[in-house]
């Protein structure tokens, strides 16, 4: 099952899963260990309206949540480029893989998405 669901009430929660489970803050979302980052959907004329996909792999669920790339850049701490460098040679094409992080190190429109994903993966999540 895959919804695009958005944010319900930003004073009262994150976001609320079709299997009716509520995180009230994107902290208590990310730290879920029934949460797990699917990928990046990406929107071509402007890479921050694309979309982070993440599966809610509770039991009788499965459900994949897609949460706008803004509700997310502030976990970036770097400059955002203007221009793709997919076209160039130097390019080993990490963000045409859906969960490549490896580090880039050109400077490309993609790479904050990468930094976001990664930060993503990384994050603590609750035992």
């Amino acid at each position: 099952m895959f919804i695009f669901l958005d944010i319900i009430d930003e004073k009262t929660m994150f976001i609320k899963c079709s299997c009716q489970k509520i995180w009230k803050t994107r902290e208590e979302f990310l730290s879920d260990p029934m949460v797990h980052l699917k990928g990046y959907q990406v929107h071509f004329q402007k890479l921050t309206a694309g979309f982070f996909l993440f599966n809610h792999e509770m039991e009788k669920c499965g459900t994949t949540l897609s949460l706008e790339v803004e509700k997310f850049l502030d976990l970036y701490k770097g400059p955002i480029f203007q221009d793709s460098q997919k076209q160039v040679t130097e390019c080993a094409g990490h963000c045409l893989y859906q969960k490549n992080l490896e580090a880039c190190p050109n400077k490309c429109e993609c790479i904050f998405v990468q930094s976001i994903m990664k930060t993503i993966e990384l994050y603590p999540k609750k035992s």
